[in-house]
């Protein structure tokens, strides 16, 4: 298996009080956990759907692109 990049992406963080944090591999190993424990309510589970469905088509290794512009001061 591939290292563990993310705890050491992750430390250090600041989250908020009344968040959790829990990445977990494919084999369901804990890669990082941050008051895992702490019971949330998701911020939006429709974001959820989205991003398993945009894995399930396009696979982990897509990237989105996003355009930035630049008009009048603006970005």
């Amino acid at each position: 298996m591939a290292e563990n990049k993310i705890g050491p992406l992750l430390q250090g963080y600041s989250f908020g009080e009344n968040s959790s944090v829990l990445v977990t591999a494919a084999d369901k190993k804990a890669l990082y956990a941050w008051q895992a424990d702490n019971p949330l309510m998701p911020a939006s589970t429709l974001k959820l759907l989205t991003a398993h469905l945009a894995v399930k088509k396009w696979g982990t290794h897509y990237r989105f692109k996003t355009d930035f512009y630049w008009m009048n001061g603006w970005l």
